[in-house]
């Protein structure tokens, strides 16, 4: 296997070997003779932080064991005071190499395994975190970043392909008793799947959702008599942030027509439960060419190449839609995306009229009913 080399022209090697030569091997400690996954279970796995600063929530757990899960795959699963720069490298060129990760993936999976040997180091466990030779201090990332990759939106014809290409999808599914067929047994294809595909794409292109926050819109987050769309982004929740979207002409027809076909209400008639029914997993594609049906699947298998566009994902859609409403107005990207607001200069309630954005007094609606309208969506999207 080659060896990438990282910061100098020699070769790796490992600085747990050049202390060794020097008679200051690492620690002798109990927890040296642990793996990875078990160091990180005893000592931080109940932790607030991780090694790198960063809060360990339920998401920074998994990675953590997704990490785990390659390192132990890739390498000889060596005990922690054990582990020399040969290992990490092995670790490194198994992902991007033979396996095709992305450099960003195989950073991030470096740092959680360098986390991990960063503590056991403070610990005193082991005596200094593997690096490369000749470096004065531990690597940051085992690759360099990926260039920046622009996918150009498609074209008219591409996006009527994709509006067609609707019709065929096989997800979401929904349960029909005593029916057995390929989606799984007693499962069928929801007859409102098409739809609601394009209903999600028109969405997805105006706003630019990010993913997380968009399979999880429920009608509660609709205002039909004010024809608003209100959510506070997963990613930024912390910071209060309340985004509060018009919901332009061109685009009410796809809520109302959404509205009209859903059939979940709760108190006094209003309507109630996800505004995608049914989008509620990615799915994946194995290693051995099978797949767990899903919105990212159907995405990836059947939507995306017929738009032309097949390197194209949901995250995509939130730059395209960036670039459209920055044409339309220049400030309506950072409004819609939530980029330009702090959680309490987002006025959301009765006093509107007296309160307005400390940057240069805008009022942020309606620069972003401006840049919605500018915007629009391509002349083949219509609802039905």
């Amino acid at each position: 296997m080659t060896a990438l080399r990282l910061f100098t022209g020699e070769e790796p090697a490992a600085a747990g070997e050049e202390l060794a030569a020097a008679g200051k091997g690492p620690a002798s400690c109990g927890d040296a003779g642990l793996t990875l996954r078990e160091y990180w279970k005893r000592h931080l796995e109940k932790a607030e932080l991780d090694g790198t600063g960063r809060k360990l929530t339920a998401s920074t757990k998994s990675l953590y064991r997704t990490a785990f899960a390659a390192w132990e795959r890739e390498t000889g699963n060596r005990p922690v005071g054990d582990i020399v720069w040969d290992d990490v490298s092995a670790f490194r060129d198994g992902l991007h190499l033979d396996r095709g990760r992305r450099a960003a993936t195989v950073n991030m999976y470096g740092r959680c395994i360098l986390a991990v040997l960063n503590d056991a180091e403070r610990a005193g466990v082991i005596a200094l975190t593997p690096r490369p030779r000749m470096a004065r201090r531990p690597v940051s990332r085992l690759l360099p970043k990926d260039a920046p990759v622009r996918i150009r939106q498609p074209s008219a014809d591409g996006w009527a392909a994709l509006w067609e290409a609707c019709g065929r999808v096989d997800y979401p599914v929904v349960h029909a008793p005593g029916r057995f067929d390929t989606n799984g047994g007693g499962y069928v294809v929801d007859p409102r799947a098409p739809e609601t595909w394009r209903f999600l794409i028109a969405v997805l292109l105006s706003y630019g959702v990010r993913t997380g926050d968009l399979v999880a819109l429920r009608w509660e987050n609709v205002d039909p008599a004010a024809r608003t769309l209100t959510y506070v982004p997963r990613k930024t929740r912390a910071a209060r942030k309340v985004l509060e979207l018009p919901i332009v002409d061109r685009l009410w027809p796809f809520f109302a027509a959404a509205l009209a076909r859903h059939d979940r209400f709760g108190r006094e008639g209003r309507p109630a439960g996800p505004l995608f029914p049914g989008f509620n997993r990615p799915g994946h594609h194995a290693a051995d060419g099978s797949s767990r049906k899903g919105y990212r699947t159907t995405w990836n298998a059947t939507l995306a190449p017929a738009s032309g566009r097949p390197e194209a994902t949901f995250k995509t859609f939130r730059k395209w839609a960036a670039t459209r409403l920055a044409v339309a107005h220049p400030k309506a990207a950072g409004y819609v995306l939530g980029h330009a607001l702090d959680g309490e200069d987002f006025p959301r309630d009765e006093d509107f009229d007296d309160r307005v954005t400390d940057e240069n007094y805008i009022d942020p609606r309606e620069v972003m009913r401006v840049g919605l309208e500018g915007a629009g969506l391509p002349d083949c999207f219509r609802a039905e």
